[in-house]
This record gives C-alpha cells, sequence and structure tokens, in this order.
C-alpha cells in the first residue's frame, strides 16, 4: 500500500525525480516538457517544495511505496479567489495503476 505524504523541506530531489518521470511517460498532460524541466537547477525544485511545505498557497502529494515514488499530485489556491483550487496535475506510474492509490 502506498504511502501518500505532502512534500515538504528536503523534498526537492524527490520531486524533480517523480515530476520529470510524469513529463516523460505523459508529456501530453502537462503545461511543460521533459527537456524544459530536467534543466532547472535545484533551486527550482526546492522553491516548489517549500511552497507545499509552508502550505499557503500551494501543495504538492506524492505517493511512495517500497521507497519509490509511485504518483503525485499538486495544486495551488487562486489569489484572487482563495476559495478556489487548482489542480495543476496528477499522474501515476503505470505499473502502479488501478492500484487504489487514489483510495484513502
Amino acid at each position: 500500500m502506498a504511502e501518500i505524504r505532502r512534500l515538504g523541506k528536503n523534498d526537492g530531489a524527490l520531486l524533480r525525480e517523480v515530476r520529470l518521470r510524469a513529463l516523460r511517460d505523459a508529456p501530453y498532460a502537462y503545461s511543460s516538457w521533459f527537456a524544459r524541466e530536467a534543466e532547472f537547477a535545484d533551486e527550482v525544485w526546492d522553491d516548489r517544495v517549500a511552497q507545499s511545505d509552508a502550505g499557503l498557497a500551494a501543495a504538492v502529494f506524492v505517493a511512495v511505496e517500497a521507497e519509490r515514488s509511485v504518483g503525485m499530485a499538486g495544486g495551488y489556491v487562486h489569489q484572487d479567489e482563495p476559495r478556489t483550487v487548482t489542480l495543476w496535475g496528477s499522474w501515476v506510474d503505470p505499473a502502479a495503476r488501478r492500484g487504489g492509490i487514489g483510495r484513502g
């Protein structure tokens, strides 16, 4: 069974790993692409997880199974509509699909 956890401090490398796998597996599902994000500096990933850790405007969650990321989901709160949250992306590793990761 996968553990779902919110990314926080020191999870930049984990976010990079799962996000790049998602972009490679399903490039049509995102508004970015693998080659672009593969070039991002560590600070970009660290900043993204810092925003998730702060929990004020964004959050990223990762599913981890046997110490390997098998899925992710992230969203952000609209500044001008604080009651509206947008899911910017979700992905599940093909080997873990239909395995119940989304069931709580």
